[in-house]
């Protein structure tokens, strides 16, 4: 489970607590390995979007061409923010 719209990531086993399963040696870490999995990829998914909204592609200033032909790259020109 995963609880989205949160500062923090906040994941849990899909089962909950599982106190249903206390004492008949039944449950498995299966649940708690996958929230963790679950959590490191949120992780680095929020790691990677806060990285590539910090530095957004340059924009370019493409002058028309009167003659209907693309520009060449020499003449493309960055525009400073």
């Amino acid at each position: 489970m995963f609880s989205a719209g949160l500062s923090i990531v906040r994941t849990a086993p899909a089962h909950g607590v599982a106190y249903g399963k206390v004492g008949k040696n039944t449950a498995t870490e299966a649940g708690f390995r996958n929230a963790v999995y679950v959590a490191l990829d949120v992780f680095k998914n929020r790691q990677m979007n806060a990285a590539i909204s910090k530095r957004p592609l340059p924009k370019y200033d493409i002058a028309p061409n009167p003659h209907g032909a693309d520009p060449n790259v020499e003449d493309i020109e960055i525009v400073e923010k």
